[in-house]
């Protein structure tokens, strides 16, 4: 018994040098360093790269024993990476060992249990990774659900491939196994891509319509079945996991074989990659994937070739066209010939590129990057009003008309209501600009309003209002003002509550109480 006692209140830490080695400094937290410099391999260009998660969740790691499958790269976690370096055993807790009918104590294995990794982040969640999770009980004939998702690391990109295939290696690994397999706590992770030929049910950005699928599946699973703590462990493709109750690789307590996501694509089109990962039901127990330096590759033996994905310029006159070389076939590494010309800032016109690779094969092609034309403001003044006409540009156009450098208008034809010199500003769909050449108007107002309130034209060129409308505007009688016990005088106001009082020597009227009216009051 004295030896069960002290198995009761014993607990040892036994922490060892890690043999999966987190680097989280410098580059090595950039999320585009890490994609073009440390994922990215052969044949293939990204661009529009984008991080959504704390800081602390993604990093470099190496793997000098080779203990994971993968020796170097990066890895995404629903928590802090650098305690996955943490290996060994925190506690010895007595209730997990296994004993014979006289207390002896058979095996201890259960008890070490790796470094606890749990970070809360309160951090973001994600609904396609909540349906992806949710997908699984059903697949696997289980009942338990996933409420939510949180602590979510999401690292995006867009992605040219030189060959018909994309793939990257991968490791998944969970603080979670074999304690919560098959229950509502099931952390999730996805690799969904977007693009031409692709058709799917998760989301996807706008650029790429068809929707996404998720490539991080069980191989050789019909249906595909996502990967998750439920889905590979000691029991269930139990030839894919690796258990570390030992804690000697990482702080997680299993990991699985080193697995290959693929995709086919079409040569030279755009595509879109969202790798994402997150805490299931909870944030307690961290999850991670490690992806394996070098892997993400879309490269294909055979004859050298080379095509260009472009943009065009936006603007006319603008430099800010570009190329990129999408090489396929041949031997890495390739040489790259612009003739001189930045690929990044171009004009638009006919331009070449050639390759040569590293058997001296050449290739080379031509391109052209497209310009708008030049967007075209006239205007023509028609009675009383003007118009525009504009041609040239990316139709889409928006209006602005200033006066004196106040907007005035917002539509494509206007009535000016005052003197001056109006100019018009078109703006079209690309955010090109163009302006028209002053028009200067000169009005002679000749209406005017009598005392009920009405509008005339006497004809003389005399009057304070350009337009009819102009006048009938402001000649509305909208008040009625009582001045004193006896009488009432109808003082007329505008509906900008200005008094009609611009004219002398104008006849009201005063009403009695009894309804006759007393003519001929005179306001001097």
């Amino acid at each position: 018994m004295k030896n069960i006692l002290l198995s009761l209140f014993c607990t040892t830490t036994l922490l060892s040098v890690a043999q999966v080695q987190i680097n989280t400094t410098g580059n090595f937290n950039d999320p585009s360093y890490l994609i073009d410099n440390v994922l990215i391999g052969n044949g293939v260009l990204t661009s529009n790269h984008s991080y959504i998660g704390d800081s602390s969740q993604i990093g470099f790691f190496k793997d000098p024993m080779g203990l994971i499958g993968i020796d170097s790269g990066f890895v995404l976690s629903t928590g802090g990476v650098d305690s996955i370096g943490n290996t060994g055993s925190d506690t010895l807790p007595w209730w997990d060992y296994i004993y014979d009918s006289a207390w002896n104590i058979i095996d201890s294995t259960p008890a070490l249990d790796t470094y606890f990794l749990s970070t809360s982040l309160m951090g973001n969640s994600d609904p396609d990774l909540l349906t992806i999770a949710n997908s699984v009980p059903g697949l696997i004939g289980q009942t338990f659900t996933v409420s939510s998702t949180g602590d979510a690391a999401i690292l995006e990109f867009d992605f040219v491939p030189s060959a018909d295939t994309v793939t990257f290696n991968y490791v998944f690994a969970s603080e979670e196994y074999l304690t919560f397999v098959n229950s509502n706590y099931n952390d999730v992770f996805a690799f969904l891509i977007s693009g031409p030929g692709i058709t799917g049910p998760y989301a996807s950005p706008p650029a790429f319509p068809g929707g996404a699928i998720n490539i991080a599946v069980v191989p050789n699973s019909n249906p595909s079945l996502p990967i998750t703590i439920s889905t590979v462990n000691n029991t269930l493709n139990s030839q894919y996991y690796n258990h570390d109750s030992a804690a000697t690789v990482s702080a997680f307590n299993g990991y699985t074989d080193v697995f290959t996501a693929s995709a086919a694509v079409i040569p030279c089109n755009v595509y879109h990659i969202k790798l994402a990962i997150a805490d299931g039901s909870d944030d307690s127990h961290d999850s991670g994937v490690f992806f394996e330096a070098g892997s993400f590759d879309a490269t294909e033996p055979g004859a050298l070739t080379v095509n260009t994905v472009t943009t065009n310029v936006e603007c006319f006159g603008d430099s800010n066209g570009t190329a990129a070389a999408c090489i396929s076939g041949g031997v890495a590494p390739y040489v790259t010939n612009w003739f001189g010309v930045n690929p990044n800032n171009l004009n638009a016109g006919t331009y070449n590129v050639s390759i040569t690779d590293a058997q001296g094969t050449f290739g080379t092609t031509s391109f052209t990057i497209l310009s708008p034309s030049q967007i075209i403001v006239s205007v023509t003044q028609n009675g009383n009003q003007l118009q525009s006409t504009v041609i040239g540009g990316t139709p889409g156009y928006s209006y602005n008309w200033t006066l004196a450098g106040l907007s005035v208008g917002t539509t494509a034809n206007f009535i000016p209501t005052q003197i001056g010199s109006y100019i018009l500003t078109i703006t079209d769909t690309n955010g090109c600009v163009a302006s028209s050449n002053p028009v200067n108007i000169t009005i002679t107002p000749t209406w005017d309003c009598d005392v009920q309130g009405n509008c005339v034209d006497p004809g003389t060129g005399n009057g304070i209002y350009p337009t009819q409308a102009a006048c009938i505007a402001v000649c509305e009688v909208t008040a009625i003002e009582e001045q004193n016990y006896n009488k009432k005088l109808l003082k007329i106001t505008d509906i900008l509550g200005r008094e009609v009082n611009e004219k002398r020597n104008t006849t009201l009227f005063y009403i009695y109480n009894d309804g006759t009216v007393e003519k001929k009051i005179i306001i001097e």
